[in-house]
């Protein structure tokens, strides 16, 4: 089974054309932070040699791996595309213990050809820091084949999320067959006459905290602030806040709410990106 999400990647690109224009800067050097910092702290984030053993599970689709960021602002400067979404980050989260390393590389290679490899450029790397092995995939907004933008939305998760169980299907691993199996009768049956509930209070609370959270430390530290008691040295981080009578799972609570998934949140939001 694997966890998929993908959001859009918004920032400044303007001065993307004094960068590729300028012979001083044709030597493969950093961005400045006056540059598309949008773009290449994604691309940094997804290349991180400490999380990919040395960039050995990184491959690019469309793209060299040592030009990645050029040949992504090039096909943008080509049609024009240089404003609003410069980009797509999305992650592939697979069950500790369910993969290898190589496993998880190849369907995450496989994933992004069949989706986006025709069109689109795209950086895929496997994080290895994580009991959870989980790719990572940064797609140019902009097609190199016409110019035209990738449109992601709900529309684009759900085929994500699709094609995945489908490849994770064929390599024999798990797949959700419902993905809203696993709520008790007294939660499912408060959703459905619209009362709150419980894993809802806290969902609507932990929101608010990675919000006002510039680390992950400080994101629970605010946590405990407001009352809530939590296990973090066990297998499932667990919390229990005032409301309730006993601890809740934190991965029951959805894949937005994951410990990889909340520290991207709240680097996100540092950043200033939207997700």
């Amino acid at each position: 089974m694997a966890a998929t999400r993908i959001w859009s990647i918004k920032g400044r690109i303007d001065n993307v054309i004094n960068y590729v224009t300028n012979p001083e800067k044709t030597d493969g050097s950093r961005y400045t932070d006056t540059e598309p910092q949008a773009l290449t702290d994604v691309i940094d984030y997804a290349e991180d040699g400490a999380k990919t053993h040395n960039k050995v599970y990184v491959s690019g689709i469309n793209l060299s791996l040592d030009i990645a960021r050029d040949q992504m602002v090039m096909t943008k400067l080509q049609f024009g595309k240089t404003d609003k979404i410069l980009a797509y980050h999305g992650y592939q989260s697979f069950l500790p213990g369910e993969v290898t390393p190589d496993m998880a590389h190849e369907s995450g290679v496989k994933l992004a050809e069949r989706l986006w490899g025709d069109r689109f450029q795209v950086l895929v790397t496997t994080h290895l820091d994580h009991e959870h092995i989980h790719n990572h995939f940064c797609l140019n907004s902009v097609s190199f084949m016409d110019g035209k933008k990738f449109r992601g939305g709900s529309k684009g998760y759900w085929i994500l999320r699709a094609e995945s169980d489908k490849i994770c299907a064929e390599y024999g691993l798990s797949v959700i067959e419902n993905p809203g199996k696993g709520k008790n009768y007294a939660e499912w049956k408060a959703e459905q006459e619209g009362r709150p509930t419980i894993r809802g209070q806290i969902k609507d609370e932990l929101d608010e905290i990675i919000k006002c959270s510039y680390t992950y430390e400080q994101f629970w530290k605010i946590l405990k602030q407001r009352g809530y008691k939590i296990k973090r040295d066990v297998k499932y981080i667990a919390l229990k806040p005032a409301f309730s009578q006993r601890y809740i799972r934190l991965k029951s609570l959805g894949e937005n709410y994951s410990e990889e998934a909340i520290r991207q949140r709240i680097i996100a939001i540092r950043n200033g990106i939207r997700i």
